[in-house]
């Protein structure tokens, strides 16, 4: 519930002090149909990182 300058001003920061690098290293790219297989997991606590699916056009 920032104010939107508040919440741009993040977002910039984002956009020029993450290292892109470190996030590639922490995130899966898995397509959706992968999502019911992986959903127990990640529910457990197994998957760890971030888990990206591409939604088909």
């Amino acid at each position: 519930m920032a104010p939107l300058a508040a919440r741009i001003d993040a977002w910039n920061r984002l956009a020029t002090d993450l290292d892109v690098a470190k996030l590639d290293a922490i995130t899966d790219t898995r397509p959706l149909s992968d999502a019911p297989a992986l959903a127990p997991d990640i529910l457990a606590g197994k998957v760890r990182g971030r888990v990206v699916f591409e939604v088909p056009r």
